[in-house]
């Protein structure tokens, strides 16, 4: 009802002639902004419930990561106002633009810690950043001030550190996944096609614990996973579209910007704001922030189209292409959006035919569904699901590979080994088995993850009757 209610009123402002359309669209992304926040705050003192059962904040998101995301764009748009303005707010009109920004602004600075997002404090700073570096008054400020600057920016660099402590294993998780996806790109200059950077990123992953796990740290393996979303916006278009898209992608966000700079655009603040959360994060995989984008970029269209010469048509013609770019790659981009919603139940929905028919005994016809969701998957379970397919047709060396190619691809798990050890057992080779179990038993698990815990603790009491001859 409240997306109605202002699509309608900025429907009628537009109509009337009396607000301008960057005006409009600034005081609706301020206004969704605050209405986020507001419902976030609600969430955290339980007056409304949280779209997801682990986090107690996540407003009209799944999980808090996109949510802070969201707030962090729309407070970097309104921030930037402030900024600018904080002094000229004479006259009911500015001071009622005024107004709605200091409110989503402040609402937003209740709710974003709470999200415990990153990528969102990281964005918001540079976004805020930027609007003052682009104005004169604050560059002659830095000029005469240098050394106070120099120290902010080293109790910076202390705020950087201490936020990567703060989630230290999430960090090194996305660092990983970063190296992953560019070894990806790196494999594949031309790209991969349509819907498959997950299912590269795991066929890589495997490649490289495979060829490497010896050497790895144990810090990295331990992070190690099988990622739902690329946590780089640019680099999973690279590993779809290739080093072209990935180009062309970091040229639209620069183009952009580059053309709401030019203006002093009041929505700059927002797009930088994006463009630096999209580096860490999956905003094109999330209804909210993808309709930002699309307000941002169109608020980088120029308003007037007259004739230019030199390097203004240049511009101009590279903004046609750069807009065109964005559609396609945004038509590319392995998470479809449906009904509002990221959908993701594509290999979800193949996983659960494909093991419907493991349990039905049809094992071929399994493990052709169970292929195609490993192709747009990184989750190794799929693996696990076509070797218990092969073992049960008798096929032990296709099961074996299979289980390696699960195990290969998160290390950190246990439960491949675990089918690869009961499958040396049916098979006879105890020797082969006991040194499964050793392995599997010498393998650290965190004390909250029960399952593993149980499988250790029967791992444990096999590798004792094998030793004993209990076999």
């Amino acid at each position: 009802m409240f997306y109605l209610l202002l699509f309608i009123a900025m429907c009628l402002a537009f109509r009337a002639g009396r607000v301008p359309m960057r005006v409009a669209a600034f005081a609706a992304v301020c206004l969704w902004g605050a209405y986020e926040s507001f419902y976030g705050l609600l969430q955290i003192i339980g007056l409304e419930p949280s779209f997801n059962p682990a986090f107690v904040l996540t407003g009209h998101f799944e999980n808090p990561g996109p949510f802070g995301g969201f707030i962090a764009m729309t407070m970097a748009v309104s921030g930037g106002y402030l900024l600018r303005f904080w002094r000229r707010r004479r006259g009911f009109y500015r001071a009622a633009l005024f107004g709605v920004a200091a409110l989503n602004f402040t609402l937003g600075l209740l709710v974003l810690p709470a999200s415990m997002s990153r990528a969102a404090w990281f964005a918001l700073a540079a976004a805020l950043l930027s609007v003052l570096l682009m104005d004169r008054k604050s560059q002659e400020w830095v000029r005469r001030h240098r050394a106070l600057c120099f120290s902010v920016a080293g109790l910076a660099l202390v705020a950087v550190g201490g936020a990567f402590m703060m989630k230290r294993d999430s960090a090194l998780g996305r660092l990983h996944i970063w190296r992953i996806e560019a070894m990806a790109i790196a494999q594949h200059p031309l790209g991969t096609g349509h819907g498959t950077a997950l299912g590269t990123y795991g066929k890589v992953q495997e490649q490289f614990f495979r060829e490497h796990l010896p050497d790895v740290p144990e810090s990295v393996v331990r992070v190690a996973g099988c990622p739902e979303f690329p946590f780089n916006e640019y680099l999973g278009i690279g590993m779809e579209a290739g080093v072209l898209g990935l180009v062309l992608s970091l040229a639209v966000m620069v183009g952009a910007i580059f053309m709401l700079v030019r203006r002093m655009d009041l929505m700059v603040p927002g797009l930088i704001a994006w463009a630096v959360f999209a580096l860490a994060s999956y905003p094109l995989s999330v209804p909210q922030t993808s309709v930002l984008l699309l307000v941002f970029l169109a608020s980088a269209v120029p308003s007037r189209y007259r004739a230019a010469s030199g390097w203004k048509c240049v511009c101009l013609r590279g903004l046609a292409v750069a807009g065109s770019a964005v559609v396609l790659f945004t038509l590319m981009h392995p998470s479809r959006l449906e009904g509002g919603l990221v959908d993701r139940s594509a290999y979800r929905e193949m996983y659960s035919r494909g093991y419907f028919l493991y349990q039905s005994g049809q094992h071929e016809e399994s493990n052709e569904i169970l292929a195609g969701g490993a192709g747009i998957s990184s989750d190794p379970m799929f693996h696990v699901i076509m070797g218990r397919n092969s073992e049960a047709i008798g096929d032990a060396g296709a099961a074996e590979a299979e289980y390696l190619t699960a195990w290969y691809m998160v290390p950190c798990r246990i439960y491949p080994l675990v089918r690869l050890m009961r499958l040396k057992i049916r098979c006879g080779d105890n020797a082969a088995a006991i040194s499964i179990g050793e392995k599997i038993i010498s393998m650290p698990v965190r004390d909250g993850h029960r399952n593993m815990l149980r499988l250790k603790e029967e791992t444990a009491v096999s590798l004792d009757s094998l030793r004993n001859g209990g076999y």
